[in-house]
């Protein structure tokens, strides 16, 4: 109901807005998370360049890890609509989550969900060919595993 009412035009166009303000954009991300899995949620945010405006945020406030974390689980699950995914492709996003790599690198839980939105971007039906394409021109796979070996080292080996 929230969804058909414009709910996701509102809270889209807020994002943009907000785009300064983190506090303000923790708490639209996390609403607008909780509606992406709608199926209708895609149609007013890409017409409200939610994911334009998403990316903007995360690129200005690139060391809040928790907003950097709620930002990427939205996009994790606006991901699983086609039309989605291939916004958040043709924004660069494959690059801009391998990017994010060396900001979070010592928080797992921020890696998670935008490890995660890499996974609904290669999956079938969701442009998959464009976004692998993008993972391997990136060194994608390299950075996956250099993230993968610094989290299995003892804690003070971290720091090297």
């Amino acid at each position: 109901a929230i969804v058909h009412v414009g709910g996701v035009a509102r809270l889209s166009d807020l994002v943009g807005a907000s785009v300064k303000d983190a506090q303000v954009l923790e708490a639209v991300f996390s609403c607008l998370h909780n509606l992406a899995g709608s199926p209708d949620c895609w149609w007013d945010a890409r017409e409200h360049q939610l994911v334009f405006w998403t990316f903007q945020a995360l690129g200005k406030h690139r060391r809040d890890i928790v907003l950097q974390k709620t930002g990427y689980f939205l996009l994790w699950n606006l991901a699983i609509t086609p039309e989605m995914a291939h916004d958040i492709v043709e924004e660069n996003g494959v690059e801009k989550v391998i990017g994010t790599f060396e900001t979070l690198r010592d928080a797992p839980d921020a890696l998670v969900p935008a490890i995660g939105l890499l996974r609904n971007l290669f999956a079938p039906g969701n442009n998959r060919r464009a976004a692998m394409v993008r993972f391997v021109d990136q060194g994608g796979s390299k950075h996956i595993m250099e993230l993968l070996w610094r989290q299995s080292l003892p804690q003070d080996e971290h720091k090297s």
